[in-house]
């Protein structure tokens, strides 16, 4: 017998060799997510999880897709729901908050989200508000006096609610996907703003 070699059947040398076991899956709640740049004057197409971490100075803050616009080999993912979430930009002070809410109430108040799978449309709904994020922003104002500066809590327009729901749909490994957002609309602020579009559902993997 050869160093290394457990058994004298040759068949399976390779097979006791394996760091993943094909006959056996892990399943994790793991979504995915990727983000994009709204640009202020707004956009016919925004196109999300198509560049992974690494491309386009992309981080794991941005994004945490391993490759473009696919699941790796190995691997599959449920979908169960899709989330957006607008971030607006700059500081949220006392005299930004009605430019924030018209930002949030133009974004959400217009635009579509296409999910596409190869060359299949799988769902398409408008206005983005159908999308809400299950998590809400907050934010704070600094109030200033001649003397010293307070800060207080505010409450300015945000999306939440219930996840737009997707069910019995599995992307499987190196099939293509993509999300667009459509006919984004232009926002009042005439800031960019980046937007986060969220995947939830559970990742299953060879287990190791």
């Amino acid at each position: 017998m050869q160093r290394g070699l457990t058994t004298t059947d040759p068949k399976n040398w390779f097979k006791n060799a394996r760091v993943n076991n094909p006959d056996a899956l892990e399943v994790i709640w793991q979504p995915l997510y990727d983000s994009i740049v709204v640009p202020s004057d707004g956009s016919n197409a925004l196109r999300l999880f198509q560049n992974p971490i690494g491309q386009n100075n992309k981080t794991i803050a941005d994004t945490n897709m391993e490759l473009g616009g696919q699941i790796p080999k190995g691997q599959s993912f449920k979908c169960t729901g899709i989330e957006v979430l607008l971030l607006p930009a700059g500081a949220i002070y006392d005299a930004e908050v009605p430019t924030v809410s018209n930002d949030m109430q133009a974004f959400y108040g217009g635009g579509a989200l296409r999910l596409q799978i190869g060359s299949k449309d799988f769902t398409t709904q408008a206005p983005l508000l159908r999308f809400p994020p299950s998590v809400r922003q907050g934010g704070y104002a600094a109030v200033s006096t001649t003397a010293t500066t307070i800060t207080q809590s505010i409450d300015y327009s945000s999306a939440c609610g219930r996840e737009f729901t997707i069910v019995d749909l599995l992307l499987e490994s190196s099939q293509n996907f993509n999300v667009t957002l459509l006919e984004v609309p232009s926002l009042p602020s005439g800031q960019d703003a980046m937007v986060f579009v969220t995947l939830n559902g559970y990742l299953a993997r060879n287990q190791q």
